[in-house]
């Protein structure tokens, strides 16, 4: 059992060092290099969807901005646009 393991291996290890001695080590080597990038530029940052993370929360009168997926509060101040028009 263990010869043929270590016989595969062996094959798969003179195939890889093959490709990356040839030509299509190369090519291949790009398109891995050109996937990663496409991935990169896509990726915003979070390995989980973030929708739903946000959510708005009063407690004693004033407003937070709670982020559940990170656990970061931020709280909101909110303008009062009548009070701000009536003294014009």
């Amino acid at each position: 059992m263990s010869d043929k393991k270590e016989k595969r291996e062996n094959r798969l290890a003179e195939a890889v060092a093959e490709i990356a001695h040839s030509q299509m080590g190369y090519f291949i080597g790009i398109a891995i290099f050109m996937f990663v990038v496409a991935v990169a530029t896509k990726w915003d940052g979070h390995l989980f969807d973030r929708k739903g993370c946000i959510e708005i929360q009063e407690k004693n009168g004033q407003l937070f901005k709670v982020d559940t997926c990170s656990g970061d509060i931020e709280q909101i101040y909110i303008k009062d646009i009548n009070q701000s028009s009536n003294k014009s």
